[in-house]
């Protein structure tokens, strides 16, 4: 019985969490956010790393491109048209005299503004449209889905030509077509996820505890389902962006008097034989605009998705 034990007994008893030779209880290790192994993931690719410095490039030039730009980029120097790269000029000057390397400084800018508004606008319309589609189903779903297939019956390129053709010339006109070429595949991916996470257990327990629709959609269906979604922004930001550059190389983008890659390359055409720098320098920027969101994309796939990390 307790009550027969020796003081010494008792006194050499120990509590059941106390770890003997005086070691202190082992914690219990809190499990990683979904953030943080995410940014981890990222970090430890060396693709990723890659994209993210390619991009944090961009990102810094067209901030600070006023005072990185070492002249204006709409002055012109007649004297100097189709100047050669030289230590003044560092990648020439075009047929106004301009200097190159501040145009497509300049454009950094307006390509990273198509490109992120364009995904914001498309991704936030398409995830909203889709989940509604996928969750709700029947004769709406029906609707919304023959509706995104008109947009998709069309090549986005020639689709995104004729609005520009209709809304004129503009930033804002870039952005406004472009998100209505994209927002239909993001409602599609969104669309048969709703339509897998409505049928799981959690979401039927949130039902029976009189959850309303909208709670339903906004609390479970579409933060469960984001992953691909944001996968698919990253590298719809390159496709914006080179599809801004097709648009103003056509004439039909931002503007003549805009410094845009675009236009830049499409100035740079006529004299492309005797001075391939100005279809040259521009492009590049352009090509690793798309590289570095694509490698961004690529690491952001491998990070949310559990399968591919071992």
């Amino acid at each position: 019985m307790i009550l027969g034990r020796s003081s010494e007994q008792l006194s050499n008893s120990r509590p059941m969490d106390e770890k003997p030779n005086g070691q202190e209880p082992l914690e219990e290790s809190k499990p990683e956010s979904v953030l943080l192994s995410t940014v981890r993931q990222l970090l430890s690719d060396n693709v990723s790393r890659a994209g993210g410095i390619i991009v944090l490039a961009l990102v810094i030039i067209a901030i600070f491109a006023n005072y990185i730009a070492p002249y204006n980029p709409y002055l012109q120097d007649l004297a100097g048209r189709l100047a050669p790269p030289s230590m003044s000029h560092l990648l020439g000057q075009d047929q106004l005299g301009r200097d190159v390397l501040c145009r497509i400084l300049y454009g950094t800018r307006i390509s990273l503004e198509v490109g992120l508004s364009v995904v914001a606008i498309s991704l936030s319309t398409g995830t909203v449209v889709g989940a509604i589609s996928g969750y709700y189903g029947g004769k709406s779903d029906q609707v919304i889905m023959r509706i995104a297939d008109i947009f998709l019956a069309f090549p986005g390129l020639i689709l995104a030509i004729g609005l520009m053709a209709v809304l004129g010339q503009g930033v804002a006109n870039v952005i406004v077509s472009l998100s209505i070429v994209a927002w239909p595949g993001y409602a599609r991916v969104i669309r048969s996820q709703a339509l897998s996470l409505k049928e799981l257990e959690y979401i039927e327990a949130a039902r029976l505890m009189n959850a309303s629709n909208f709670r339903l959609v906004f609390k479970h269906i579409i933060p469960n389902s984001i992953s691909p979604i944001i996968i698919l922004g990253t590298i719809g930001i390159g496709f914006a962006i080179l599809a801004e550059a097709g648009l103003s190389f056509l004439g039909l983008g931002v503007g003549p008097n805009i410094p845009s890659w675009g236009s830049i390359i499409a100035d740079g055409r006529a004299n492309f034989i005797l001075d391939p720098y100005l279809m040259v320098f521009p492009g590049i920027f352009l090509a690793l605009a798309v590289l570095g969101f694509n490698l961004i994309g690529d690491g952001l796939r491998d990070a949310l998705d559990p399968s591919l990390r071992f």
